[in-house]
């Protein structure tokens, strides 16, 4: 079996050094000479995931980043041998290509937004509620009240603040992905799709950003590989 961390240009060669999951060596096959995936033989099966098995496939990735830009492979992803993983990719070369080309050069900037206090009964909502007893219906319906209130203004606070970020950065963002806004989440985050070179820019962006309104609680995080934009190109 190999295991598939990313996707690359033919060419992109993994440093010899490079080792994977089971210490093996991080090699590149190609696929019909357009693009290339780096893989690592899997003598077994490494079972479920695990935080050191994910900083693995994160740190192989990261190495391809140094060199061009990958298109991550979702963690897990293995194949019974080079054969299959070629026939797999063949009928998605052109696509393949094409989200190659849509993340050349670029790098994932995050931006964690800090979300004010809410109230105790929005950390609830979502919970199996119990039947009020008879003459409790009033304050029953008092609560969901309540916590629809708190959900609201969470979904348009948040819905603010991320216009805000992306008015801030957007003529530095080829494009960008928010996290959901869970009930009683405290935060949330977008992640934007930045030129390598625009990454200072990005940060010194978000920076004047919270000088200009210190009430502000955004958090800066990348380069990162482009997780978030990994999705393969349709046809």
């Amino acid at each position: 079996m190999i295991y598939l961390y990313c996707l690359t240009d033919p060419g992109c060669e993994p440093p010899a050094e490079l080792r994977g999951i089971a210490g093996e060596r991080v090699r590149s096959v190609g696929s019909t000479g357009r693009v290339a995936a780096w893989v690592s033989d899997l003598p077994e099966d490494p079972g479920p995931a695990t935080a050191e098995l994910v900083r693995v496939h994160d740190r192989v990735v990261r190495a391809a980043l140094a060199l061009e830009t990958p298109l991550p492979a979702r963690f897990g992803q293995s194949f019974a041998g080079d054969a299959a993983l070629t026939r797999a990719l063949e009928p998605r070369v052109e696509a393949m290509e094409r989200s190659l080309e849509r993340v050349r050069g670029a790098v994932e900037m995050t931006v964690r937004i800090l979300l004010p206090g809410l109230p105790a009964a929005e950390a609830a909502e979502g919970r199996e509620e119990i039947v009020p007893a008879a003459g409790a219906g009033r304050a029953y319906m008092a609560r969901l009240r309540e916590r629809r209130q708190a959900s609201a203004e969470l979904r348009r606070e948040a819905e603010f603040l991320q216009a805000r970020v992306a008015r801030a950065v957007d003529e530095l963002a080829r494009e960008g992905v928010s996290s959901p806004v869970m009930p009683g989440a405290h935060s949330f985050s977008l992640s934007h799709l930045v030129a390598r070179e625009a990454v200072s820019e990005y940060r010194l962006a978000v920076d004047s950003l919270v000088k200009g309104d210190p009430a502000l609680r955004l958090l800066v995080s990348g380069p990162w590989a482009p997780y978030s934009f990994a999705r393969i190109a349709s046809e």
